[in-house]
């Protein structure tokens, strides 16, 4: 009894050292932000924004947004948002508590099946620390990654208690557990296979030579058993399929041929694995390479694949988990591997997050300890001829750590070493601007990574770095449309009307439908004063494509510059019906209410810009003019505060600020604010200087 105590004592001790260490190494992500796709699928996400509703909940288990189907992931999100908002930093912290429960599972179940404690806890600490599990834990878009292998484990979970004692209620559990799995992400269609991996290793219900014990089920009893699961599966990818081919998702074999497919399949297998072991230059988006793959890689790919594959083979009678942990690896990927391409990435860490699991055992499993023999490795392993067995927790010997003070020491220094370069990688994830700059710099012609550099470029206000980037994104792919339009936008705010013209007319000219290179050729014409004709074109654009809320709100800023309140007020309203989280249209909706003295109706306008777009310095600043307005000035003045923090060159908010610090008797500060505002742009108003002069001298 003492020695079960000691058991679970440092089992327990185990798991709370996992989940600190683990933690602590995400820490980081706690002051991130939505990065990459959080705001299409998240915060630009009308079905999410109120949280469980009948409507919503309808919603999830109907939709293919995000070419996929995952009404579980969508219900997890919409009850982060019931509970967080739009606060990304809930968001972060229930992703990394998935992730953690995943350790702990993770640890707990192979323990259950091996009755190894330190070998499962060096599994669960590579899968905890592992900096190619990033993605899937930093990034809130994936939490379909985290929860899904929630699902995953807990399926395997069931799995082991049903082949303890099999019986129809056991397995409508698993079976039950698996749905859910697959409606949180698609990927876990392989689990049938994993399980009869499983079978084979450890719970020895399978052997080479037929069933690993009289009277047990056969190999092909084993299989049918799976038929249901196979189903589920069958069916979970048939609507994966249409759901990505339904909205594009699913790259033509015109663009990535089946034989560059297959190529970058093998290398990836391998990449994948080399990442596992140095994971230097991990970036959030690997392109395909530009001038294809060299055969040379494909084939010492495919050397390796198979030279591996050869080896575990025979492996397999004197070291099962070798086998079991190679093609749980190479089976649990195959979704993934590009055969069938969901867009235009050649691989993508959080596709690891499962598969790896497979080759942290055959490690965990494959290390000797201080020279111990063959058969009692093979002994000390086979814990698992106990797949009906409730005793197995202390029966096996667990080999390792504590019986070699070397191996010990090299699996804490992994870990520490894993820890920190995954701290590290979880700061890269803070916001879009460190992610694309990381990505650009360890990847070469990475076109997306340019582009979207650029955005961030122009979104601080430096428009020059932002071209460079454009160009340099069009220098790969001359017919990359995204970076041209974003070429041509950036030189339109520049004022310079030609050239960007130039830049819309050579999108057109390739695709004569692409809506959003001719609302910028309608944006130049008004530019230029032409204004009818730009109304005219944003009425074709409307007449096939009512829905486009960038021409309502394109067509609304034209028309409130030509003093047409309340037309521009429409447009700005049916913008919103199609996009409720336009962010641009609410502010300039509430700048025009505030136009036509209607603060009341403007405010909650600003509200919600700001809600959509916490760094919008522009709605910021006029939510403070309509609160000081009301005589709320100390609430204007947070605002104009916040403005100037995003944007420390914004004159008018300097301006207003100095005035609210002015009303609030702070001024010193309102000093200060005066001769920044004319510093950006805005001479002090006379009046003002006299009336602030007369309560104190300028410091």
């Amino acid at each position: 009894m003492a020695e079960k105590r000691s058991d679970k004592r440092e089992l327990l001790i185990v798991m709370a050292a996992l989940v600190l260490v683990t933690a602590a190494a995400y820490w980081p992500v706690f002051g991130n932000g939505f990065v990459f796709d959080d705001v299409p699928y998240l915060v630009e996400n009308p079905n999410l924004r109120d949280g469980f509703t009948a409507d919503a909940v309808q919603w999830a288990f109907t939709s293919f947004r995000c070419a996929n189907w995952h009404p579980v992931t969508w219900l997890s999100a919409m009850l982060d948002v019931s509970l967080f908002g739009l606060s990304p930093a809930g968001h972060h912290a229930v992703n990394l508590l998935f992730h953690l429960a995943n350790t702990v599972l993770l640890l707990l179940l192979f323990r259950r099946i091996t009755g190894s404690l330190w070998k499962s806890a060096f599994v669960a600490g590579l899968f905890a620390l592992h900096p190619l599990h990033v993605e899937s834990v930093a990034w809130i878009a994936e939490r379909k990654d985290v929860l899904s292998t929630l699902f995953w484990l807990l399926g395997i979970w069931a799995y082991v208690r049903y082949a303890e004692k099999p019986s129809v209620r056991r397995y409508v559990l698993v079976a039950a557990i698996f749905a859910l799995g697959l409606m949180a992400k698609p990927m876990l269609v392989t689990l049938p296979i994993v399980l009869l991996l499983l079978d084979f290793w450890p719970l020895r219900r399978l052997s080479l030579g037929g069933s690993a014990k009289k009277g047990g089920p056969t190999p092909a009893k084993l299989i049918l058993e799976k038929a249901p699961l196979l189903a589920l599966s069958a069916a979970s990818s048939l609507i994966t399929y249409f759901a990505q081919q339904s909205i594009g998702a699913v790259v033509q074999l015109q663009k990535f041929p089946i034989g560059l497919r297959i190529e970058n399949a093998l290398v990836s297998y391998v990449a994948y694995v080399w990442k596992m072991i140095w994971p230097a230059g991990l970036a959030a988006y690997y392109p395909y390479p530009a001038h294809g793959i060299p055969a040379w890689q494909a084939l010492g790919a495919a050397l390796v694949l198979v030279g591996v594959s050869v080896f575990v083979f025979r492996q397999a009678k004197s070291r099962p988990y070798l086998a079991v942990g190679w093609l749980w690896y190479l089976i649990a990927l195959m979704p993934v591997i590009g055969i069938v391409q969901v867009g235009e990435q050649s691989m993508a860490d959080r596709y690891t997050y499962v598969p790896l699991i497979g080759i942290f055992l055959m490690i965990a499993w494959g290390v000797k300890a201080n020279g111990r023999s063959t058969s009692a490795q093979a002994s000390a392993d086979k814990g698992g001829e106990r797949a009906s067995g409730r005793s197995r927790t202390t029966q096996s010997p667990s080999l390792p750590v504590t019986q070699s003070p070397i191996l010990s020491g090299i699996a804490v220094v992994v870990l520490a070493a894993l820890g920190v370069c995954t701290s590290l990688q979880a700061r890269y994830w803070q916001s879009d601007y460190t992610l694309f700059l990381r990505a650009v710099n360890v990847t070469s012609d990475n076109k997306l990574a340019r582009n979207n550099l650029g955005i961030q470029l122009e979104a601080q206000g430096k428009p020059d770095e932002a071209i460079v980037q454009y160009q340099k994104a069009l220098e790969i792919d001359p017919n990359y449309a995204d970076a041209r339009l974003d070429l041509g936008n950036a030189l339109f705010s520049q004022g310079k009307v030609e050239e960007a013209v130039k830049e819309y007319s050579a999108i057109l000219k390739a695709d004569p439908e692409n809506k959003k290179a001719s609302i910028g050729v309608a944006n130049a014409l008004a530019k230029k004063g032409r204004g009818d004709v730009a109304a005219s074109e944003y009425a074709k654009i409307l007449e096939s494509d009512p829905n486009n809320a960038d021409a309502h709100y394109n067509l609304g800023l034209m028309l409130s510059k030509q003093g047409k309140l309340d037309e521009a007020a429409e447009h700005y309203r049916k913008a919103l019906d199609i996009n409720p989280n336009y962010a641009k249209a609410h502010n300039n909706l509430g700048t025009l209410l505030t136009q036509q003295n209607k603060p009341d109706e403007a405010l909650p306008h600003y509200q919600e810009a700001i809600r959509i777009k916490p760094d919008y310095a522009e709605a910021h600043c006029n939510l403070g003019i309509v609160l000081a307005g009301q005589g709320n000035v100390p609430e204007a003045a947070q605002h104009f505060l916040a403005a100037v923090r995003i944007k420390p060159d914004y004159a008018e908010a300097h301006a207003s600020l100095a005035l609210a610090y002015f009303l609030t008797e702070r001024y010193a500060e309102a000093w200060k604010e005066v001769r920044l505002a004319e510093r950006y742009g805005i001479p002090p108003d006379p009046r003002f200087l006299r009336a602030l002069s007369e309560k104190m001298p300028e410091p």
